[in-house]
């Protein structure tokens, strides 16, 4: 681990993160239920109108990527751009889609 992971790690309290873990059990996504329960959890954290404790975002990086790997296994994409199927009557994606994808966010 380089110098930066240690001091991130070093930041984090272990019994917290440690009751954090116990409450939510984060665990391999196997299902839709799994998935949508994981994403309450996480939008709990999100909406609690103060800024995340380190040991929080810590659990928000890992419960972000066990949903990731979930819908990226179920809800494959292909070779599809994100935004190629959608089109609205305002055209806003079909905008946003034709611009390359840094432009899409900055503006």
């Amino acid at each position: 681990m380089g110098e930066v992971g240690e001091m991130a790690l070093a930041a984090i309290d272990k019994r917290s993160y440690a009751r954090l873990l116990a409450r939510v059990l984060p665990q391999t996504i196997t299902t839709d239920d799994e998935n949508e329960r994981m994403i309450a959890d996480m939008e709990k954290l999100d909406t609690r109108g103060r800024p995340l404790t380190p040991e929080e975002e810590r659990l928000t990086l890992l419960m972000g990527l066990l949903i990731r790997q979930f819908e990226e296994s179920r809800y494959s994409l292909g070779h599809a751009e994100p935004l190629a199927g959608i089109a609205r009557s305002d055209g806003v994606a079909r905008a946003a889609a034709a611009r390359p994808a840094a432009s899409v966010w900055v503006q």
